[in-house]
């Protein structure tokens, strides 16, 4: 075989196919791949073609010279890849929150290397992963959280400010009353103001109190008639507060009725004009009713008598009685047929008598109403052995009443002794009861006439009485005697007050307690002292009512009430007996219920997630279940149980259960009561990925179980979980974009070197395939590559022909 001339064309002609197909190979691989240097695959021909201006290929190649080394002057050297600039965002979840609340702080960053945080509070400050969150535990007031995230080349600044509600102090309330006592059917108006209130609930009351109120305003409280306390309770979200007041109404007045008084209408009595006497032949002619008259008939006169007062056991005697002015008489008491209607005079035979019996006999004048009485004992003496009496006993007469009017009149009377010291008195009412006494008055041991005067009787009735003594013989009764009370109008007007105060328990344990009540009549005000601690003081006219307290020694309540005319005082005391001192038996302490909670929490997908050799993460419009699970493995049940979620920005809320929460923006609310111990729970929220959510994004749920402990102290627990997004790989455009950047020496070696078409296919065949020939070519430069005919003109004309 022959030798080839010029081999050197056919090398650069493989040379440049060689480049071509590099050309094209940068085409169809995908940019994204790994950048590699072109020129180090063509510095050997650089070296070759570049250095030496004398080569006859140095203009063949020198485009690619050009391309491939730093200057003229052939020297390659490789280029440097800038590393881009960082990247950083930074947010929190919720910007704005309550006193003591918290939030989510979540920051991402591209091209950094490392991430340095400073300011916000519970730890933030200091290195950082360059993408992550952080729980900022409880703010008072508004902070800014910072973060620098930087590389090589430079670095990147991000902050987020978390607002802070000023803190919300506790309510207060203040109820009053004007006035605050009231007449019966009186009425007052009620005045409340509350400071940090939000809303305000009334109870108790009357006329429409009841129900929600402003934090401030006044109620009328209509027409009362019995004592009302109006109950107020405001409050807003750190407590409540609670005022009372209580309107106390006077006792309902008795008004006179009768439409002939001068005071109809008014308070009882009722009142008359005066009355007076029109008959020109009455004695009191012109003067106050009743007209009285002369007096032309005597009184009638009386007098009874026995022939024997003292008999023997069995024996008997005669009853004899005389009158004058008498028109008929009447008998009373004795014995065997006395009692009844008797002549004016007369006798009386009193059969067998075995014990004292007393006759009595009243005379009338029909003519002028007037009456008079007598009475006489037969006394038994001592002849038979079961019968015992006492010789001592007294001896009593009842006489006429004198001194006769419309509210008074004097009893009289007449005792004996019988030789002991006696005392007497009269016994009076409006019927034979003789439901009142007088007081009693002694006596010496003789003979006594005694009266006594009373008052106060009701005019035109009739009043029975009788004369009474005592001794140490034993106790005597005179005959009933009765009168008639003038029939005269008395305008009597009691203005002064009275008080009435008792204890529900007179008699207490040590360490117990009861009520003290009173109430009062025409009083103004009342004034207490003594008693229990709270007990001095003022105090309303009633009805009213004191508590005590726990009392330990023995107290008199006293309560003084007063008017403009007097004065009433009354007590009252409770004794309290001894201490009683017991040995307690002494048992072991009670173990103190604890509680402990814990909460876990899930991310399962209705989905499966496509796994990839490092992402696990959702897609653009896949549903989440978030599911957190909580426990109370204490001794003791926990209360004010309450869960909240912080739902990511990036995903919408589409259902829970339970499925009663509080919704705020991306904030649930589960409110779930109380939790026994052993009790365990769960709550589920399915939500949905936004559409619009780049990959990458991390979502991260937040949960935040709060309670309170069975020692009554507030307690949290929290947890989070994450979850990324992620979108599938996408085939690249097949055309190239002329609007990109493309760097030659993408995507040749290492990562995406292999054709991803059938074009790509064919073109690294036929580079392989060159590079073969170029390949034994150099290794057998004898061999000739192809042969062909020369056809030469010789100076002198001829032509030869040879075959290479």
């Amino acid at each position: 075989m022959k030798k080839i001339k010029n081999p050197i064309k056919y090398i650069v002609f493989g040379i440049v196919v060689f480049v071509l197909a590099m050309c094209a190979v940068v085409a169809v691989v995908p940019t994204q791949a790994k950048a590699f240097d072109f020129g180090q695959l063509i510095d050997p021909l650089c070296l070759f073609a570049c250095d030496d201006d004398t080569n006859p290929i140095q203009q063949i190649v020198d485009p690619l010279c050009l391309f491939a080394c730093d200057d003229e002057s052939g020297h390659h050297s490789n280029p440097t890849t800038q590393v881009p600039n960082p990247t950083v965002s930074i947010s929190a979840n919720p910007l704005s929150v309550s006193y003591n609340g918290s939030s989510a702080i979540y920051w991402n960053s591209n091209n950094a290397t490392s991430c340095t945080a400073n300011g916000g509070a519970n730890g933030w400050a200091g290195t950082k992963n360059t993408s992550g969150t952080f729980y900022t535990g409880s703010l008072t007031n508004s902070t800014t959280f910072n973060i620098t995230c930087s590389n090589s080349t430079g670095s990147a600044n991000g902050s987020v400010i978390i607002n802070v509600e000023n803190q919300v102090q506790n309510p207060t309330i203040s109820i009053s009353a004007n006035p605050s006592s009231v007449s019966y059917n009186g009425s007052s108006t009620i005045t409340w103001n509350s400071s940090n209130a939000t809303l305000c609930n009334a109870s108790g009351g009357t006329n429409g109190w009841a129900g929600t109120k402003n934090t401030s305003g006044t109620f009328y409280t209509g027409n009362l008639t019995t004592a009302v306390t109006y109950y107020i309770t405001c409050s807003n979200n750190t407590g409540s507060a609670n005022g009372s007041v209580m309107v106390f109404v006077g006792n309902q007045v008795q008004t006179c009725q009768d439409t002939s008084a001068i005071n109809y209408g008014g308070s009882l009595p009722c009142h008359y004009y005066q009355q007076i006497c029109q008959d020109t032949s009455a004695i009191n002619y012109g003067g106050t009713l009743p007209c009285r008259y002369q007096n032309f008939d005597p009184a009638p006169t009386v007098s009874l008598r026995a022939d024997d007062t003292s008999i023997d056991f069995e024996d008997s005697t005669q009853i004899r009685w005389d009158s004058d002015n008498a028109t008929y008489c009447n008998a009373s008491g004795g014995t065997n047929g006395w009692a009844g209607t008797k002549n004016t005079s007369g006798t009386f035979y009193t059969g067998s008598l075995t014990s004292d019996r007393t006759y009595k006999i009243t005379c009338y004048n029909n003519n002028n109403n007037n009456s008079a009485n007598d009475s006489i004992t037969i006394r038994i003496n001592d002849d038979n052995d079961n019968y015992n009496y006492n010789y001592n006993r007294p001896e009593v007469t009842t006489r006429s009443a004198t001194n006769i009017s419309a509210g008074n009149a004097t009893l009289n009377g007449q005792v004996y002794g019988n030789g002991s010291s006696t005392r007497a008195w009269f016994e009076y009412g409006t019927n034979n009861n003789l439901t009142y006494s007088t007081s009693k008055t002694s006596y010496s041991s003789g003979s006594t006439n005694y009266n006594k005067s009373i008052s106060g009787l009701i005019s035109n009735t009739t009043y029975y009485f009788r004369a009474v003594a005592e001794n140490s013989g034993g106790t005597v009764y005179g005959s009933i005697f009765y009168f008639n009370t003038e029939n005269t109008f008395v305008n009597v007007v009691n203005n002064q007050p009275t008080v009435v105060i008792s204890a529900d328990s007179t008699n207490l344990a040590y360490n117990s307690a009861t009520n003290i009540r009173w109430f009062t009549t025409n009083a103004s005000s009342c004034f207490a002292s003594g008693g229990s601690l709270g007990w001095a003081g003022v105090k309303n006219i009633g009805p009213g009512s004191f508590y005590t307290g726990q009392l330990t020694t023995s107290r008199t309540y006293t309560i003084t009430c007063t008017n403009g005319v007097g004065t009433s005082t009354d007590s009252a005391t409770v004794n309290v007996r001894g201490q009683v001192v017991t040995t307690p038996k002494i048992s072991p302490p009670k173990p103190t219920p604890t509680s402990l909670v814990l909460i876990t929490s899930s991310v399962d997908r209705n989905q499966p997630i496509v796994p990839t050799l490092d992402n696990t993460r959702p897609h653009p419009g896949d549903e989440i279940n978030y599911t957190v699970t909580y426990q109370n493995i204490g001794t003791g049940a926990i209360t004010g149980l309450t869960l909240r979620i912080d739902l990511p920005s990036e995903v919408n809320y589409l259902f829970s259960t339970p499925n009663n929460p509080v919704k705020s923006g991306n904030t649930l609310i589960f409110n779930l009561g109380t939790l026994k111990a052993n009790g365990q729970g769960a709550v589920t929220a399915k939500v949905r990925v936004q559409n619009n959510v780049s990959a990458g994004i991390n979502l991260n749920f937040l949960a935040v179980l709060s309670y309170i402990d069975p020692s009554n102290f507030p307690q949290s627990v929290n947890a989070n979980v994450f979850a990324q997004v992620w979108s599938e790989p996408t085939v690249p455009d097949q055309s190239i974009n002329t609007n990109e950047n493309t760097s030659l020496g993408a995507n040749v070696f290492g990562a995406g070197f292999l054709p991803t078409n059938l074009f790509g296919w064919l073109l690294l065949i036929i580079l392989i395939f060159l590079l073969i020939l170029i390949g034994k070519y150099l290794l057998n430069p004898e061999q000739s590559f192809s042969s062909r005919a020369i056809t030469q003109d010789h100076p002198v004309g001829k032509k030869t022909s040879t075959t290479e």
